[in-house]
């Protein structure tokens, strides 16, 4: 099964899903006035602008190895639920982050500061999240367990991530594999057999999201702006010290680590300075490396399926997904 071609499908059918339910929520809205009117069209805007919907292929992809050929609407429903709950998580990271652009428009802190005025962005930034966090809910229906766990792990890592002291190894386990695979993924399984021995997937799922990750940090550095919709080098600036940048600071030479020290947390940098930091990134290895890591983890998480309760087609399949959300160039 080609893994584009069941994105696509996906996509497609998600997309629709999402259309027909923020429309009767924003209308709801709008109804109870202008602020509550903004909040919701702003949610709505970022969920529908450009997502890639993978979660919500990974909740399909679930649904197949359970025995779903074509995905049911109900899988449909809880991959739409993912996405929302995607934008949830994405617009309180920005507004934590301080960041200006998502999916090559303003993040949603800074499109209600614009509405509703600057000294309100940051409430209605929270109150934004919260209202998608409640749609994600509401369109999820009683698949709860799984949600609820997962979603208890995200809130932990970025705890982490926010506040730092903790390995990026952890962070990534807790935050990015918890709500882009793992969750998606045992949504998608239900509680058939295959559900029954998680094992698998679950290595499978550690690994994915280990590349996905990996893939991010490096878009971050050397990604074409135009395609990712927001601009490099934003996680240096902040100080974040991705596994790509330890990896640099721990074997580069005197110059590379001095290059990116001189920008590494300090937001008013010059352009050139961190232009400089970016190259030292590139020759120093740590960006090579940084790739040889994603494709070691994509054939283990191959290597994870061998075991799993699923056929040959639906392996195909979850492997196809995981090159996609790995190889991504946005």
């Amino acid at each position: 099964m080609d893994a584009a071609a069941f994105l696509a499908t996906v996509r497609g059918a998600v997309d629709a899903r999402l259309r027909e339910f923020l429309a009767g929520r924003v209308e709801e809205a709008r109804r109870l006035g202008p602020a509550t009117g903004a909040v919701a069209e702003t949610v709505a805007d970022l969920t529908m602008r450009g997502g890639k919907r993978l979660r919500a292929a990974f909740v399909a992809a679930g649904a197949r190895v359970a025995g779903e050929k074509i995905p049911s609407p109900g899988t449909i429903t809880i991959g739409a639920a993912v996405e929302i709950f995607q934008a949830y998580l994405l617009i309180h990271d920005d507004w934590m982050d301080g960041d200006e652009s998502r999916r090559g428009g303003p993040t949603a802190h800074v499109a209600l500061g614009r509405r509703l005025g600057e000294e309100h962005s940051a409430v209605a930034a929270v109150l934004a999240g919260d209202l998608a966090s409640a749609w994600s809910r509401t369109l999820l229906g009683d698949t709860r367990s799984v949600w609820s766990h997962q979603e208890e792990r995200v809130v932990l890592g970025q705890i982490l991530d926010v506040f730092g002291g903790a390995p990026p190894s952890l962070v990534v386990t807790l935050k990015t594999t918890s709500y882009t695979v793992l969750m998606p993924l045992l949504l998608g399984l239900g509680t058939g057999p295959a559900f029954a021995d998680r094992a698998p997937f679950l290595a499978y799922a550690h690994h994915v999201g280990e590349a996905f990750q990996l893939r991010d940090d490096l878009l971050g550095l050397v990604g074409d702006p135009a395609e990712t919709g927001k601009p490099v080098g934003t996680d240096l600036l902040r100080g974040k010290r991705t596994p790509p940048v330890i990896d640099a600071l721990d074997h580069g030479d005197d110059d590379a680590r001095a290059a990116i020290e001189a920008v590494l947390g300090h937001a008013d940098a010059p352009a050139a300075h961190l232009r400089a930091a970016i190259d030292a990134l590139v020759s120093c290895g740590a960006v090579e490396r940084a790739e040889r890591r994603i494709h070691a983890a994509l054939e283990h998480a191959r290597g994870d399926l061998a075991a799993a309760y699923c056929d040959d087609e639906a392996k195909d399949l979850l492997v196809g997904l995981a090159r996609l959300a790995a190889e991504r160039t946005k």
